[in-house]
């Protein structure tokens, strides 16, 4: 049986994405799997595509791609800035 790596899993979610090209897409982890090059021809591509993003995740490379960071504390504190 063949199975798809998660960054070949990850890959076809964002080729569905794009073909399917909602208005907003919240992406979570999207590309943890994906090296940090691969990953910003994909973001430039859906963003290109005109979909609007809201992004979870943990690398500092996605920032690129907001204007805006939501930061959310374990004790419940969070902060909104803008980045662009």
């Amino acid at each position: 049986m063949d199975i798809l790596s998660p960054g070949e899993q990850q890959r076809l979610c964002i080729a569905r994405l794009l073909y399917h090209r909602p208005q907003l897409a919240i992406l979570d982890e999207a590309t943890s799997f994906i090296d940090t090059f691969t990953e910003k021809k994909l973001y430039e591509q859906i963003l290109n595509s005109g979909i609007r993003l809201i992004s979870v995740g943990h690398r500092e490379s996605l920032l690129e791609f907001h204007n805006t960071l939501l930061t959310v504390e374990r004790d419940g504190r969070w902060e909104l800035k803008k980045i662009k």
